[in-house]
């Protein structure tokens, strides 16, 4: 962990080195909604017992930029930000769940279930959160943003929640990730020579939340693997 989060200093010195521009010190602050999904981009959240909906997500922090030449249109650009997430998960509705009794202890429930949205488990969490991004000034005051970033869980997931995540599962073994690799990418605009706000759309590259980690012959998960996205609008503005 210490030797990943050591490459981000590194590559802002090179990027200092390499600038022929003033950097640039802002303050960034931001909010949008995060999610869990089992699939990339988007896809499917919910099994059987399971199923996460989106909550808040909001940020803050500093950020450093500049131009790779005196009035360039390709610059670099580096953040820290305090982030707050919210996981949540509606239950099944079993009192109103459609079942049939089969007798000697057998009851069969159809899908699709009913969910308690009076029941809905939400847990808020921090992380720290360092993307490092290329800004391609395509047109006139807009442009396109891409990059990665390193999102590391300050919150540690709590041990009695386990079993309302799982869906009231008790013989799931739920993981929630501290640490992961996530890409971003979006647009952003430029108000005036102080003040950019952006769009930008993140995922995970590799799943953050598991279900018991069974892993079958041929390397199927036998249980959920869910990646953290979602979508944010940030505004920047520039201190010196």
């Amino acid at each position: 962990m210490k030797r990943t989060l050591s490459i981000f200093p590194v590559l802002i010195i090179l990027a200092w080195n390499a600038s022929q521009a003033q950097i640039n010190i802002s303050a960034v602050a931001g909010g949008g909604i995060s999610d869990l999904h089992t699939g990339f981009p988007l896809s499917d959240n919910s099994t059987t017992n399971e199923f996460l909906v989106p909550g808040m997500l909001l940020q803050a922090g500093a950020a450093l930029n500049s131009t790779f030449q005196e009035d360039g249109k390709l610059s670099w650009e580096a953040q820290i930000l305090l982030r707050r997430s919210t996981l949540r998960n509606v239950p099944i509705d079993w009192v109103n769940a459609d079942c049939t009794d089969l007798g000697d202890g057998i009851t069969i429930c159809h899908s699709p279930f009913p969910r308690d949205y009076n029941n809905v488990y939400k847990w808020n969490y921090w992380s720290i959160n360092i993307p490092a991004s290329l800004n391609f000034q395509v047109f006139g005051p807009i442009g396109w943003k891409i990059g990665g970033n390193i999102n590391y869980l300050l919150s540690k997931f709590p041990e009695e929640d386990k079993i309302k995540i799982n869906g009231g599962n008790p013989n799931l073994n739920t993981k929630f990730d501290s640490f992961s690799w996530q890409g971003h990418t979006g647009f952003f605009g430029i108000i005036n020579p102080r003040i950019r706000i952006e769009a930008l759309v993140f995922s995970d590259f590799k799943p953050r939340l598991t279900h018991g980690g069974q892993i079958l012959d041929d390397g199927t998960p036998v249980d959920p693997e869910y990646r953290a996205m979602g979508l944010f609008v940030n505004a920047i503005y520039r201190l010196n």
